[in-house]
């Protein structure tokens, strides 16, 4: 017992999957991912809580070749996204922690910084633009294999 298949479409199959992996497939895919990531760290500067514009001014992107990232490079960042819990603020180099406000200037050896709760930005900047990247990809999709 002998069985066959034969496809009838499996020419204009092939022809579809080698044109996906062409150059102009591969720029219109680093194009995209390059939109999407800064449409991304747009959103997420957007999102930034600003109370004196330094974590907003520091949120960057970068693109590689399969993924873009987008990031805060300050140390309080993750601090700032998540939560902090009740802790002790030290000098480090100094003998004592200085800050002005707008009548006095404050002196402290040592200070009790209560908790924060998150401010989860990043995660609302992706939830915000989730839909409009992924349509961006499919309209590649969409682009090389339609004829």
């Amino acid at each position: 017992m002998t069985i066959s298949i034969e496809i009838n479409w499996a020419d204009e199959v092939a022809k579809k999957l080698k044109k996906l992996w062409n150059e102009d497939l591969q720029e219109a895919r680093k194009r995209r991912l390059t939109e999407s990531t800064i449409l991304l760290q747009w959103e997420a500067k957007k999102e930034t809580p600003v109370d004196n514009w330094i974590l907003r001014k520091s949120i960057k992107y970068a693109v590689h070749n399969d993924f873009g990232v987008v990031y805060s490079n300050l140390f309080y960042a993750p601090f700032v996204h998540e939560w902090t819990r009740p802790h002790l603020i030290k000098p480090v180099k100094k003998k004592s922690l200085f800050r002005i406000d707008e009548e006095w200037d404050h002196f402290a050896k040592v200070v009790h910084h209560p908790w924060s709760k998150a401010n989860p930005f990043f995660k609302r900047a992706v939830e915000n633009k989730q839909e409009r990247i992924i349509q961006r990809f499919y309209d590649i999709i969409n682009e090389y294999t339609n004829d």
